[in-house]
């Protein structure tokens, strides 16, 4: 069909319209007729391809004309259908209408298809009221001639229709199929004779043009739930104002001011603040992009030395780790597309930049980069670490990168689109803004500007808006343009061309501030020809009456009334590239149909380019090849939903065949493989893709978006058609996978989901090994909910299943699991025996890392035994292994664990050294979940010496930076280790908000061991509160869970907290049993086995003392000042051992009172 001939008719229709007051009816229908005719001949022309539109459907029908016209004569029957049709036909063409079909006394008319019309609900209901106008004029006629009336329902709806050729008519008519036909079908019949019904969906923005009587809920045939609609009583008297959406670029207008605070920030960051942080907020279109353009250009005009780093963020990379972070690199090193010899340009810029930098440092560097730009690194330094070691370590490099770039010159980070950001480069610009303002570095200054979508609840991206937004960080909020600024973006847009005033305002009103869509309106009026520039004057003109402008009122309406009147070829191009993504490349263009020449693609392309389509960011993601991009994601949703799935499903089997060819090994690109194959139905593939890129964020402790991975490849299997080996193969690799992400994230009910799975799979496969690996992974699970018993169990059946299978490494990591559940319970010798079982084959194997697991582990359990020169031995053994190994997280671990050694020797300054060192090891690491738990041990030591302030401030880092890595072990063992100090300060009502913040999170974990210690701390707490109900509930409830646990050391010190609420509400005897009992344990098993000895000494003593039984006392406290006097003699430092005796409560306590006479 002729788009031109067809507003030439409308135009003309129009005129002729306008005239009938002068020329007369008759004149006028008599013109009409023809004109009419040819118009609905070409309205209903074959549209070029199927599509999926969005229309607005238009049903209408003659109630009781069918009863009627049983008593009438044929002859009459069609001539007054005739004169009907002839009535109703143009009130749905003068309003964009194409008339699908007549269905006897039924009409079936469209709006919206072949051609899109951006405000097609508002033109269907116009048509429909004009419908019932006119059968109101044609029922006069009708009275006066045959003497009776007709009435005529209409429904209306909006939605998703297939407009095409419909296969197997041998007329290949075109129709529009789907439910929103049905639907306009069911409200007409539901609708009240003489009215027109509409659904919500066509009413949704309608609701400033006309008036609607309340909504009703109506059941409709085919809908399970009842649908709402609205009866439509007319058009209103005064049009209220409509809204708009998105934008595209445009001059800037209305940002004066915010531009000024971007300005003076900078300024002030090159004039002394080394860190500024700005976030631009505003919905689609409002004019983020066009202000970032400005201030960038500005930036480089003033501050020529400054360095721009700009990452943008796009929908398809949101579940791709570090996709943000790349894209900002790419900025820092110009490595080039081509990857051969990248690793090599990467390290030589890396040195550049930071000459100083060298060894370890400069390898951790040059790794962390490697990972974020998915370059292969042969050795690669992070290949040892586990993922949330490598995600920390990343963290670090990428920070120092950065510094070392501000030391050279200004640096401007600008992150577009952070609501599309990953989550791996959230959770770093969070950790960087977080630390940024504490540990910036002098002699070089970093802005970052963010750009944003106003958050959503709960998001990712909102908590870091939010973070970035805290003084002395500022937050721009982007409104619509009001009216004056709006006309100047017109007159700017068209050169200060004059517009008729009814045109500027109905486009003022329909973009209502939002720069994209006024720019968008007017691109689209050009094209329709109703602007056209004058090439004599430059000016441009209205070419034909503002009323019958066809001016869009929605983003899609836009974007889809531009897609029509596209060249055919170009449109081809723009929907193909529409399912490659929001990024594309010319070449994979080619490739989808090969019958396309490649110089037709770019030459089309070209053209879209210079419509404002797409555009060339110039480097590419894939070595040699021409990469596009579109300039709105909005525009290149609206091209890939207007093609049927049907259509689509090949195309994207295609793209990825393409893209795993030219960038299956880029793990980057992982993610968009598998989401092309998924669609393209090509499932067993996209499993394969997913699992990969499951595992890649996994490895870069990207554990959401690893769960996601993992989950969606689960769900897909049940649908590949495979052998079933290969499946059970899959499932297994996928539950695998997931369950460990679930452990290191403490999602313990679905990590137990997992294993249940994992275990019924690896029976099911027959493979010993694979059911000793599950068997394992349940030691580590009942392990990590303190269900010891079950962990000694799954130990016990790893180990019989590995020795079938004949796995001596598993067998190893069996026997080691078994220990570590029996000293976990107390049961210290047999533990010892396990764990020297798996010494000896682990040597006998020459397993060096098995052998260091085993000596550190048998080094704890002499530790817990008090032979603590054995534990010390065994320790440095493994200590010493490890660092031939270069285990360094290893060797991390050991030393902690000698740091505790030397604190239980008494020797405070060489486990505060040990302790700093621990800290050192990590920070080099970027092991940041360790790093927080050596800090929190050294405020363990500083409380142990008695300086508690300095203790509660070194737990109060830590509990800040577990929160930071949303580490909810370390918060609940950090506010354990708060309320305990903060008890021992005095201030109780805070020591117990945190031990029921601790106890919440202890259960919510499932960790029962520390559930217990949090109920122990709590009761502490309660003690000093006088609350003695439920002191007595904490420390009853921490014995028995103790106890169950077999670890009966500790529930005994809770026994002698029960005895000292005994004796405070005067139940002395009980009071007494319960320390009697507390102190044969000691004289049995050694002060070392129960937890606090001096507290328990001094309770005993108190309580003994309320009993009357002074001697007893004395003999307790005695016995307490040897023991007290024991451990401060091993104290090398005086000043150490002064304060360990003067400043710890207990300690002084007991000095006073055997210094008593």
């Amino acid at each position: 069909m002729s788009a031109e001939e067809i507003e030439q008719l409308r135009t003309a229709i129009a005129a002729l319209e306008a005239q009938r007051a002068t020329l007369g009816d008759a004149v006028v229908e008599a013109a009409l007729a023809p004109l009419r005719e040819r118009l609905l001949a070409l309205t209903r022309a074959a549209p070029p391809s199927e599509e999926r539109k969005r229309v607005t459907v238009l049903f209408s029908d003659l109630a009781g004309f069918t009863a009627m016209s049983e008593k009438m004569d044929p002859e009459d029957v069609t001539a007054v259908m005739d004169a009907y049709f002839q009535r109703m036909n143009p009130a749905i063409l003068r309003y964009g209408g194409t008339i699908e079909k007549y269905i006897g006394d039924a009409i079936l008319a469209i709006f919206g298809a072949p051609k899109a019309l951006e405000n097609h609900e508002e033109m269907a209901v116009r048509a429909a009221l004009a419908m019932q106008e006119a059968l109101e004029s044609f029922n006069e006629e009708l009275e006066r001639e045959r003497g009776f009336r007709l009435t005529m329902r209409i429904g209306v709806n909006t939605g998703l229709v297939m407009y095409g050729a419909l296969e197997g008519r041998a007329d290949r008519d075109f129709a529009i199929v789907g439910d929103t036909v049905n639907l306009a079908s069911r409200l007409e019949s539901a609708c009240p004779p003489g009215r027109v019904m509409i659904s919500a969906e066509t009413a949704r923005p309608l609701h400033a043009l006309f008036d609607f009587e309340p909504p009703r809920q109506i059941r409709v045939k085919g809908k399970a739930e009842p649908i709402t609609v609205y009866v439509v009583v007319g058009e209103k008297a005064r049009r209220g104002p409509t809204r708009g959406v998105p934008g595209l670029q445009a001059p800037m207008v209305g940002r004066e001011e915010e531009l000024r605070t971007l300005q003076t920030a900078f300024h002030q960051l090159l004039t002394g603040e080394r860190w500024q942080t700005v976030t631009v907020v505003g919905e689609a279109g409002v004019g983020k992009t066009r202000l970032r353009r400005e201030f960038i250009a500005w930036v480089a005009r003033t501050y020529p030395m400054a360095r721009t780093l700009l990452g943008r963020c796009f929908a398809h990379t949101q579940n791709t780790p570090y996709a943000l972070l790349a894209d900002l690199l790419g900025g820092l090193f110009d490595l080039g597309a081509d990857r051969e010899g990248q690793t090599e340009r990467l390290a030589a810029e890396l040195q550049r930049l930071a000459p100083d930098v060298e060894g370890e440092e400069l390898r951790y560097w040059l790794g962390s980069v490697s990972g974020v730009l998915g370059i292969p690194l042969d050795p690669d330094p992070m290949a040892g670490l586990d993922p949330e070691q490598r995600r920390d370590r990343t963290f670090l490099s990428l920070e120092r990168i950065l510094h070392a770039a501000a030391r050279e010159n200004p640096l401007l980070l600008v992150v577009e689109d952070l609501h599309w950001a990953d989550a791996l480069s959230l959770s770093f610009l969070e950790w960087l803004v977080n630390r940024a303002g504490r540990i910036w570095p002098t002699g070089g200054g970093c802005f970052l500007l963010a750009l944003s979508r106003p958050e959503e609840e709960d998001s990712a991206y909102g908590r870091l808006l939010t973070c970035l937004s805290q003084p002395p960080g500022q937050r721009l909020l982007l409104r619509p343009l009001d009216a004056e600024a709006s006309g100047t973006l017109v007159a700017r847009l068209l050169d200060e061309s004059d517009l008729p005033e009814d045109l500027l305002d109905l486009l003022l009103d329909r973009a209502q501030g939002n720069p994209f869509f006024l720019e968008e309106i007017l691109r689209s009026l050009i094209e329709e020809g109703v602007l056209n520039r004058d090439p004599a004057t430059g000016r441009w003109q209205v070419t034909r009456a503002v009323t019958q402008i066809q001016v869009p009122g929605t983003v899609q309406g836009v974007i889809a009334a531009r897609l029509d009147r596209l060249p055919s070829l170009d449109k081809y191009v723009l929907q193909r590239a529409a399912i490659v993504g929001r990024t594309f490349w010319r070449g994979v263009l080619s490739k989808i149909e090969e019958g396309t020449e490649t110089s037709a693609v770019v030459e089309a392309l070209g053209r879209l380019e210079s419509g404002g389509w797409v555009y060339r960011p110039g480097e590419s993601t894939i070595a040699d090849e021409e990469e596009w991009h579109f300039h709105h994601s909005l525009a290149r949703d609206v091209a890939y939903e207007s093609l049927p799935r049907r259509v689509r499903r090949p195309v994207h089997a295609r793209v990825a065949e393409w893209l795993e060819q030219r960038a299956g090994s880029i793990p980057s690109f992982f993610s968009l493989i598998a989401h092309h194959y998924e669609q393209g139905n090509v499932l067993k593939k996209a499993v394969i893709y997913l699992r990969k890129a499951g595992e890649q964020a996994a490895g870069q402790f990207a554990n959401a978006d690893a769960i996601a991975y993992f989950s969606h490849a689960l769900d897909l299997l049940p649908r590949v058609e495979a052998d079933p080996t290969w499946l059970q193969e899959q499932r297994y690799h996928l539950l695998l996978g997931r369950e460990g992400v679930y452990r290191l994230t403490g999602q313990r009910e679905a990590q137990a989901a997992d294993l249940e799975a994992l275990t019924s799979l690896a029976r099911e496969m027959g493979d010993l090994d694979r059911q000793a690996e599950v068997a394992l992974r349940w030691a580590a699970y009942y392990e990590a909910i303190s269900e010891f018993p079950a962990a000694v169990s799954a130990a016990q059946e790893t180990v019989g299943l590995a020795e079938q299978a004949g796995d001596v490494r598993r067998k190893t990591e069996g026997l080691i699991a078994w220990g570590r559940a029996l000293w976990r319970q107390g049961a210290f010798e047999e533990a010892r025996e396990r764990l020297e079982a798996a010494l000896a084959l682990a040597r006998e194997h020459g397993d060096r890392a098995g052998e260091a697991t085993c000596l550190h582990n048998i080094g704890t359990i002499l530790y817990f035994l008090s032979d603590f020169d054995g534990a010390r031995e065994q320790l440095e053994a493994a200590l010493t292994i490890r660092r031939e190994l270069g285990d360094r997280r290893g060797e991390a671990i050991t030393l902690g664990n000698l740091a505790g050694v030397y604190h239980a020797l008494g020797d405070f300054s060489r486990c505060k050294a040990l302790g700093e060192q621990v800290l050192s090891v990590y920070r080099t690491l970027g092991d940041r979940r360790n790093e927080v738990q050596a800090l929190s041990n050294l405020g363990s030591v500083h409380h142990s010496l008695g300086h508690l302030e300095t203790a509660r401030d070194l737990y109060q880092q830590a509990m800040d930076l577990f929160r930071e890595i949303d580490d909810r072990r370390g918060i609940a063992l950090t506010a354990e280790n708060l309320g305990l100090v903060l008890h021992d300060l005095g201030d109780d009502a805070a020591a117990r908000r945190y031990c029921e913040q601790a106890l919440a999170l202890e259960r919510e974990i499932g960790d029962r061991q520390g559930e217990a210690y949090a109920l122990t701390y709590l009761g502490l707490a309660l003690e000093g509160l006088e609350e003695w109900g439920g002191a007595a509930e904490a420390h009853r409830e921490a014995a028995r869970i103790r106890a169950e646990i077999g670890q009966e050391g500790p529930a005994m010190y809770n026994r002698v907290g029960l005895a000292r609420v005994e004796a405070k509400q005067g139940r002395i005897e009980e009071a007494v049993s319960l320390a009697e009992e507390a102190l044969a344990w000691m004289e049995e098993h050694g002060p070392a086995s129960i937890e606090y000895p001096l507290h328990v000494y001094l309770s005993a003593a108190e309580i003994f003392t309320a009993a009357g039984r002074q001697g007893k006392a004395r003999e307790v406290v005695s016995a307490a000042h040897a023991l007290l006097m024991e451990q401060a003699g091993r104290i090398s430092d005086e000043d150490a051992r002064r304060t360990f005796l003067e400043d710890v409560p207990v300690h002084r306590a007991i000095r006073e009172w055997a210094a008593r006479p």
